[in-house]
């Protein structure tokens, strides 16, 4: 039970003011200094983050895989969905990366003097996704790392979204070197140049030399022999389960012992 008298009563004469320092002094607290190449980075990767992270990111990357058919590798054509138990597909920015993308956007938000927080730069870039803005093809994990280090390109043929808009609408703030690199990979896709070789994807064997004898793997052949003069062996059932009498006759030799390893019911 509650004892009344440990009841406390609310004292409604108190006034109800709660003071609340300046919200201002908050806004826009400078987190990263812009001006450092270090703290730059850190911002960009930070902006970076935040989309891939978001939900509206997985929402669009999961109907691209569901709708658009980017559910399987760009190169890898003859392997499994990745639903069926095929290899992880990820998807790829290109011909700007997802880091190109976030300069990209900083640098107009910067000029036309537009919030540079993490969360507007994020949303800005996520609009530009849902609106087919940026390149994206799907990889496989392992011809992502590919890509990634230089071993494998990317023909722009290959590439869904609409990145040449997107060029044009940014254009005054994509630095110089990007363009050029863009005009290289355009031409690249164009004249099916040599460094459109996927040759580093086809399969190849591998040949094992080893002298020691000791070590040889054994003989198709010899491995086939012996499966087969197993399964003969099976089939003359040469493992016959003992008849009662034998079970009687090892009961008698194991009378000394408290159990017996095999048992048999006499139904007669």
């Amino acid at each position: 039970m509650i004892d009344s008298n440990n009841i406390i009563i609310q004292n409604n004469n108190k006034e109800n003011v709660i003071n609340i320092i300046n919200l201002n002094e908050f806004d826009d607290i400078p987190v990263y200094d812009l001006n450092d190449d270090k703290d730059f980075n850190k911002y960009i990767k930070d902006v970076e983050k935040t989309v891939r992270q978001s939900i509206e990111y997985k929402t669009f990357i999961r109907y691209l895989k569901e709708n658009f058919g980017m559910n399987q590798c760009a190169f890898l054509q003859n392997t499994a969905p990745e639903e069926y138990g095929g290899p992880t597909i990820e998807i790829h920015h290109t011909p700007y990366t997802l880091f190109d993308i976030v300069n990209i956007v900083f640098r107009k938000r910067q000029y036309n003097q537009e919030s540079l927080s993490i969360y507007m730069v994020a949303e800005e870039i996520l609009k530009l996704h849902y609106n087919f803005l940026v390149g994206l093809v799907p990889l496989s994990e392992t011809v992502h790392q590919l890509v990634h280090s230089g071993r494998l390109f990317v023909p722009l043929n290959k590439v869904l979204g609409r990145y040449k808009l997107f060029t044009d609408i940014y254009y005054p703030f994509i630095e110089p070197e990007m363009l050029d690199t863009l005009k290289m990979l355009e031409k690249a896709t164009d004249e099916n140049s040599e460094v459109g070789d996927t040759t580093i994807l086809n399969t190849n064997k591998i040949v094992y030399n080893i002298s020691d004898q000791r070590y040889q793997l054994p003989q198709i052949g010899n491995i086939s022999d012996n499966m087969i003069h197993r399964i003969q062996t099976i089939k003359e059932n040469n493992y016959i389960l003992p008849t009662v009498n034998d079970v009687k006759e090892l009961e008698e030799h194991n009378k000394k012992k408290l159990y017996c390893p095999i048992r048999m019911i006499n139904k007669e």
